[in-house]
């Protein structure tokens, strides 16, 4: 299954390239530099942005996924008395 997912985040990088190219009159610039002139976003980037507005719909309780079957946060205070929160990834109850 994973296999077949980077397979299809794949193909859908290529079809974007393809279609920067097409878009562009100068179709000899770097894809780079096409995703930049037109104000778009890699597919990666699109997913991480997609992965930290889930988190924080689930941190907001905007979610029916619940922040704390996936995180823990805990609060320290640093050498400099400065409270600080941390928050650890865990993997959900059953799994």
């Amino acid at each position: 299954m994973e296999n077949q997912a980077h397979e299809v985040v794949f193909l859908l990088e290529r079809i974007q390239h393809w279609l920067t190219r097409m878009i562009l009159a100068s179709r000899k610039l770097p894809y780079d530099e096409r995703i930049r002139q037109l104000g778009l976003w890699t597919l990666e980037e699109r997913r991480s942005r997609a992965y930290l507005l889930q988190v924080f719909k689930m941190y907001k309780g905007l979610s029916s996924a619940m922040f704390s079957d996936f995180f823990t946060l805990s609060t320290s205070v640093t050498n400099t008395g400065t409270h600080r929160q941390d928050c650890k990834m865990q993997m959900p109850s059953g799994h």
